[in-house]
């Protein structure tokens, strides 16, 4: 009988691999909670991460606690946050958002959720949103999300995880683009 379970086993793996992909809300009536764990189990099960990179082009203050759900907790990682911080609104609204965002930031870093939180502004235009774990200079995981954080998984949001060198390399690309074509 164990062989035929073996048997049984192996083509289960055969059909079904194991990733870090998925659609939150097709798999759980807590979407935003699924996000959590399935990110907080990869940054668990990567020790050796430094940074994680986020790019989403919509960065909102409330945004920052919600990517603390997804990667908080540990004194050792740096958030990166590059966006354009789009908004609808006026320019004073623009101005107390930024501070509202930056008021988040030193809250986070002082109470040790995070080494350190670095905000940059590019004026690069964007659309996907990828999250990279960094270790040194070389990426160690990326995600490609297919909405905002702000909608925390609400919608049918996927959650890629990219193997393909190819598009590996063109997301370094895209991402020195973007850190490059920042605002000071």
């Amino acid at each position: 009988m164990s062989r035929l379970r073996d048997r049984i086993n192996n083509r289960r793996n055969l059909l079904v691999s194991k990733s870090n992909s998925c659609i939150p809300k097709a798999v759980s009536d807590k979407p935003f909670e699924y996000a959590a764990s399935l990110f907080k189990a990869s940054v668990h099960h990567t020790p050796k991460i430094e940074k994680i990179s986020i790019i989403d082009p919509y960065i909102m203050p409330i945004d920052l606690d919600n990517l603390t759900s997804l990667f908080g907790g540990s004194s050792k990682i740096t958030l990166e946050i590059i966006s354009k911080f789009n908004s609808v609104g006026d320019d004073d609204e623009k101005k107390d958002r930024k501070i509202k965002i930056n008021e988040r930031k030193i809250h986070l870093v002082k109470n040790g959720l995070f080494k350190s939180i670095d905000l940059i502004h590019s004026k690069e235009s964007m659309h996907d949103r990828y999250y990279i774990y960094w270790c040194e200079e070389a990426m160690l995981k990326v995600f490609f999300v297919g909405g905002s954080i702000g909608q925390k998984f609400s919608d049918y949001i996927g959650i890629v995880e990219i193997s393909d060198k190819y598009m590996l390399n063109n997301i370094v690309t895209y991402y020195n683009k973007l850190a490059y074509n920042k605002l000071i």
